[in-house]
């Protein structure tokens, strides 16, 4: 059995470490530009070097996102700094545009996640990804098992990954999602994430926070997804990586869902019986206010 890799997201280098040393096989990061890590604090160059000396002293992987949706001004200054990441010796980079992609590709060796934004739902588009050169996909989080199933079956030679834990957003290129509620409501142009949230009729006081930067308008879940129930249900299909969402959440978030995870992935790859631990998920529960949703 190959390798399950556990992804797990850092804000800053006391995450990062928290996070390597609880178990997480790669870490992901945001840079200083074309990057959608709402609310952390971006790695500057300095603290990229350092975080991927630290992480390659373990022996473990570290990815920088370059997943936003940037305009020409950012493209253009993209390969200066595509090719300081591939002097850092970074493992790789997380995209979600197509252009991005292209740029990493024609001035870097650098491997390539494609991120879930690029909505991969079919074996058509993760077979397109794979054949442009990309290492791996990141399945989108609305496709079934059966369809997961399907498409590592039709695309058998390339890395599937799933956000397994976490919130979840929906992001929108551009701004006019809420600029009028801004401009009508005379809200300052530079609000925070939870300045303002919606609510649906049906569902009353789950809120779903609002966060704006230039890239665009995000829309993040009320609750967060939470696949540790069916966790070997999905490794059974062939996921290579699975991933952790919440660049945003606190130290006590990542510490404990990073070991319950590692304990989950270890109990799964060294035993020919593997079985699910009730306790993972009331350990989880622990740091969650709302119910999850278990999108498997």
């Amino acid at each position: 059995m190959n390798k399950i890799e556990l992804v797990a997201p850092a804000g800053n280098i006391e995450k990062l470490k928290v996070v390597m040393e609880l178990g997480a096989d790669i870490v992901h990061i945001g840079g200083k530009i074309v990057n959608m890590k709402f609310g952390t604090e971006n790695f500057s160059d300095e603290d990229l070097l350092e975080s991927v000396h630290y992480v390659h002293s373990l022996g473990k992987k570290i990815y920088v996102s370059l997943n936003a949706v940037p305009h020409n001004d950012e493209i253009e200054i993209l390969p200066e700094y595509i090719g300081f990441l591939e002097k850092s010796q970074v493992d790789g980079v997380i995209v979600s545009d197509l252009g991005v992609f292209q740029c990493v590709k024609e001035f870097s060796e650098l491997l390539i996640t494609v991120e879930t934004h690029s909505s991969n739902t079919n074996w058509y588009s993760v077979k397109m990804w794979r054949d442009l050169g990309a290492d791996t996909i990141v399945i989108h989080r609305d496709v079934t098992l059966e369809n997961m199933n399907e498409i590592r079956q039709k695309v058998p030679n390339i890395k599937l990954e799933v956000a397994i834990h976490g919130p979840i957003n929906m992001a929108i290129s551009g701004r006019p999602l809420i600029s009028n509620y801004i401009t009508a409501k005379n809200l300052k142009e530079d609000a925070k994430r939870d300045d303002f949230t919606i609510t649906e009729e049906t569902r009353p006081g789950e809120y779903m926070p609002i966060f704006q930067d230039k890239y665009g308008t995000s829309i993040f879940s009320g609750r967060d997804i939470c696949g540790i129930s069916s966790l070997f249900n999905l490794l059974e299909v062939g996921i290579d990586k699975i991933k952790i969402q919440g660049g945003m959440k606190d130290i006590n978030y990542l510490k404990i869902v990073t070991k319950v995870y590692r304990e989950a992935l270890d109990e799964y790859q060294n035993n020919e019986n593997p079985k699910i631990d009730p306790s993972w998920l009331e350990r989880l529960k622990e740091i969650s206010e709302k119910p999850f949703i278990d999108i498997f």
